[in-house]
């Protein structure tokens, strides 16, 4: 059946109008009902207090920790992490003071929420004996970080300034001394003599998959690999795996992968209206051209749908299970929780002593100068496997509620 140019103008009008009617309902009558509570979607607009709500889940979190500490026995813990036993991992968790500055807020305790999570999935994982756990406490008055102090009970604890006497230049700037504690602690957990460090910021609260995803990771990723079928062992050199990216920075027009990520979303699911188009009219002789406006209107529909929900959406979808990870290139930004291979520890501590750190050059754009002259491959793995919870800052020195909206995930 041939259709006639009357009759196709009709077609093409009825096609446009069912766009129009989807296009209303989804993008002022469905998207804004079901996305109002989603922080990282355009219509984030939620009728409960955005700061409360982010404090009451940090509550919530530190009394989970903390019933969790209650159970374990102490003694037996810290005699398992008082040794520097070699390891096929070894955690360290750089850590500072944190207050609320807020006379109505608890004090955060992100420091015991990563320390019972990771001391937790520890104890739970068949492969205990692979993993060291120790804090690092490189607070300028150490032995007034009574948080690090009290976990020490439970794991092994180093302190750089121990007695408040900080080797650290106070005339130096704020980037130079955050790299100087980072050399600190990343040459404490190489001096383990394990096969990866793995260094994290105090506020990287692990997911509850992350033994498995890292083991996955390595194991599938990074030590062996696919090739012609078979997995046999990478031979590629890489510098560091980024377990992390903060959500509130992944936006789709960040970096332009991140773009390429929104245009190839976007063109799947156009592809896919089109087929279904083409089975349905595959009994009526149409023109090409009739398809291609499908297409380009699925497109640019889909460009808007995937903005209005959000990137972190996307990338988080199929996170539980462990084979929806992969590793993409990493980009400069950020380091809360970073695995490195121990052989390339000291040539990186090597690097960092012969540089210094300003506002325009902090630790995080210095480490992939590196990793370029080095000729090694950088890493970021894809979905997080931490979750960034540090609304309270231990370099802004205050709070923000501006910026709440950035910790409500549930985890």
């Amino acid at each position: 059946m041939v259709l006639r140019p009357t009759a196709l103008g009709s077609k093409y009008l009825r096609i446009l109008l069912i766009f129009i009617i989807i296009y209303f309902m989804t993008f002022y009558l469905i998207l804004p009902n079901v996305l109002r509570d989603s922080p990282y979607s355009s219509y984030f607009a939620p009728k409960w207090n955005i700061y409360r709500k982010a404090v009451d889940l940090n509550e919530d979190r530190i009394k989970v920790a903390e019933d969790y500490l209650r159970s374990v026995n102490a003694a037996k813990s810290r005699q398992m992490y008082s040794q520097k036993t070699p390891a096929k991992y070894v955690i360290g968790i750089i850590t500072v003071q944190r207050f609320s500055y807020d006379r109505n807020t608890p004090q955060p305790k992100y420091l015991t929420q990563v320390v019972a999570r990771l001391h937790n999935l520890i104890a739970k994982s068949s492969s205990q004996s692979d993993y060291q756990l120790f804090v690092c406490n490189v607070d300028s008055q150490g032995s007034r970080h009574d948080e690090a102090i009290h976990l020490s009970n439970y794991v092994r604890m180093v302190s750089k300034n121990e007695n408040g006497n900080s080797r650290n230049n106070w005339n130096t700037n704020r980037w130079e001394r955050e790299k100087l504690d980072y050399i600190y602690c990343l040459e404490q957990a190489w001096l383990y003599d394990s096969k990866y460090v793995l260094l994290l910021q105090d506020d990287g609260l692990p997911h509850f998959n992350f033994i498995e995803v890292l083991e996955y990771l390595v194991s599938d990723h990074l030590e062996n690999r696919i090739q012609g079928g078979d997995m046999r062992p990478n031979l590629e050199k890489w510098a560091w795996l980024k377990l992390t990216f903060p959500e509130n920075l992944a936006g789709f027009t960040r970096n332009w992968r991140f773009v390429l990520e929104w245009i190839c979303i976007s063109l799947i699911l156009a592809s896919v209206n089109t087929f279904l188009a083409l089975c349905c009219y595959r009994y009526t002789l149409i023109s090409l051209s009739f398809f291609y406006i499908i297409f380009i209107v699925s497109f640019c529909f889909y460009l808007n749908f995937t903005w209005a929900i959000g990137r972190p959406m996307f990338v988080n979808f199929g996170y539980e299970n462990k084979h929806s990870y992969s590793l993409k290139p990493a980009t400069s930004c950020c380091l809360p929780a970073v695995l490195y291979p121990s052989k390339n520890v000291r040539d990186i501590l090597n690097y960092l002593e012969n540089v210094r750190c300003n506002n325009d050059l902090p630790i995080d754009f210095v480490l992939p100068n590196y990793a370029e002259k080095s000729g090694l491959k950088e890493y970021l793995a894809s979905p997080n496997l931490f979750t960034h919870i540090g609304m309270f800052s231990s370099l802004r020195q205050r709070n923000d509620p501006r910026t709440a909206w950035a910790y409500l995930r549930e985890i």
